[in-house]
C-alpha cells in the first residue's frame, strides 16, 4: 500500500524508497569509489562517469533494495536494462527491470531483477555473454567495457 507520507519523504530528502513506492516503479542508483551517488532520476545510465564504479542498487516499488558490487572499483563491470514490449495500441509497457554485475572472468553475472508481471524482486546468476533469462541472448559487452573470453 502507498503510504501518504512517501511523496513527501522523497521531496524533502531524495529517499528512493519513498521514491519508488510513490511512483509504482523501480529506479537504479550507482555508487562511486570516491562516495558520489547517482540515482536513474537525475541521470541516464549512458550518460553515467565509467570509471569508478562501485556498487547499484535496484530500489523496488514494494519497498526491497537489491545491491550489487564490491568494496572495490569494479568499472565496466556493471550493467542495467529493462525489458519492455511496445505496440501500436497499447504504447509501451516495461516488463522487468534488471541490473548485474559481472564477477566472473567467462562473463557470469549477478542480477537483480524487479518483475512487474509478478511485482516481486528476484536474485539469479546468468551469463552476460548468452543471457538464458528471457532469452536474452548476448549482452553488448562492448558497451560493459569488457573483453570476450
Amino acid at each position: 500500500m502507498l503510504g501518504l507520507l512517501d511523496p513527501i519523504r522523497f521531496a524533502v530528502g531524495g529517499d528512493p524508497v519513498a521514491l519508488a513506492r510513490a511512483t509504482r516503479r523501480s529506479w537504479w542508483v550507482m555508487r562511486y569509489t570516491d562516495g558520489t551517488v547517482i540515482p536513474e532520476w537525475r541521470r541516464d545510465w549512458s550518460e553515467l562517469p565509467v570509471k569508478g564504479r562501485q556498487k547499484v542498487r535496484l530500489v523496488c516499488p514494494n519497498g526491497q533494495v537489491a545491491e550489487l558490487g564490491t568494496e572495490r572499483d569494479g568499472t565496466g563491470r556493471f550493467v542495467q536494462l529493462k525489458l519492455a514490449v511496445a505496440s501500436t495500441a497499447a504504447g509501451r509497457s516495461v516488463l522487468a527491470h534488471l541490473i548485474g554485475y559481472v564477477h566472473g572472468l567467462n562473463g557470469e553475472t549477478s542480477f537483480a531483477c524487479w518483475d512487474y508481471r509478478l511485482g516481486a524482486l528476484t536474485t539469479f546468476t546468468d551469463n552476460c555473454y548468452d543471457c538464458r533469462w528471457e532469452h536474452l541472448g548476448p549482452l553488448a559487452v562492448d558497451h560493459l567495457g569488457l573483453a570476450r573470453p
